[in-house]
């Protein structure tokens, strides 16, 4: 508890200190999720999300001891655990036991119970809508939960070994165990760092543009974002990769033009006029194009002062006095 007060903290000072915002973000109205988690009252998008995170948990899997199994399964597996451990740890007949067994059984439980129920809220009130609507990183988030009521498991298997009257065959039991069920290939990509590894392939493409923004900015400069048809991680990246340079969230979105697919709620469809004009207006340094796509130049090339030199992983600066951009060099 005090480490998850002291993260969260810190992430504010941080976001504080670097002026970012957060973005999606609400406060989680309470009263609202249960309504739509038990009356199925809301008729936009978030009632959706409501539903398929509460079926979620008896659908998603997880590998584990070698199967997939269900959320939901690995849940009642943990529980029966649970039971086993403390009806063979504490001594019948005593108050205290009784309530420690009823108490190393419900609060894991309950807090597994109670992750599970209000994730569907995140997603409502914190995530974007088309974040939302996939349960982006379902999975990863269970996972933190499961993680957690897996280590009271194995201390309490432990513990049970540890009071056994054949203790080295519990112990041999429990180690094949623990061997059986950790994940070995996560390991091995720890301990070899291809974790990190893979990641700096994926931003080695960003590379080209991190550069190009780090050679003319000075880190004061306001910089606008833009790729088309991206999802986030090019605008996720780009941001990293540019540190200490800070690349601004794009308003409306940083896809120009139409939706390059079904879903795509990160364009903006505004004339060639209208965005220099909002980006004169919110006075915005710099322009960074990703990727342009096969229109942008017929679209908006009329606001750069050589459309022949529009280009992916090209920055551009924006002359206040002409209304165009320009090629940085």
């Amino acid at each position: 508890m005090i480490s998850a007060i002291i993260t969260k903290l810190l992430w504010n000072f941080e976001v504080k200190s670097t002026g970012a915002k957060k973005s999606f973000s609400q406060a989680i109205q309470i009263f609202e999720y249960l309504k739509m988690y038990f009356l199925q009252n809301d008729t936009t998008y978030r009632q959706s999300v409501v539903d398929a995170s509460k079926a979620a948990f008896f659908e998603y899997t997880v590998r584990f001891a070698g199967f997939q199994v269900s959320y939901f399964l690995l849940f009642v597996f943990c529980t029966l655990l649970l039971v086993f451990i403390s009806a063979n740890i504490y001594k019948p007949g005593k108050a205290e036991a009784k309530l420690s067994r009823i108490a190393n059984i419900i609060i894991p439980i309950l807090q597994v119970i109670v992750y599970a129920f209000f994730i569907g809220a995140v997603y409502v009130y914190r995530f974007s809508e088309y974040e939302a609507s996939i349960l982006a990183s379902y999975s990863r988030y269970m996972n933190i939960s499961f993680a957690a009521l897996w280590i009271v498991v194995l201390l309490g298997l432990f513990q049970a070994a540890a009071k056994s009257k054949i203790q080295r065959a519990a112990a041999i039991f429990l180690a094949c165990s623990c061997l059986v069920t950790a994940p070995l290939g996560n390991i091995r990509r720890f301990i070899n760092r291809d974790i990190v590894k893979e990641a700096q392939e994926v931003r080695s493409e960003f590379v080209l543009l991190a550069k190009e923004i780090e050679k003319i900015c000075d880190g004061n400069d306001k910089i606008y974002f833009l790729s088309r048809g991206d999802r986030g991680l090019h605008y996720w990246i780009t941001r990293f990769n540019a540190r200490p340079n800070y690349v601004i969230d794009p308003f409306g979105g940083w896809s120009l033009g139409d939706a390059i697919y079904d879903g795509d709620i990160w364009h903006i469809d505004i004339s060639p006029e209208e965005w220099i004009e909002q980006l004169i207006n919110e006075e915005y340094d710099y322009v960074a194009i990703y990727r342009a796509g096969d229109d942008f130049s017929e679209n908006y090339g009329s606001v750069f002062g050589n459309v022949l030199e529009l280009s992916d992983n090209s920055l551009y600066k924006i002359n206040r006095d002409q209304r165009i951009l320009e090629r940085c060099r």
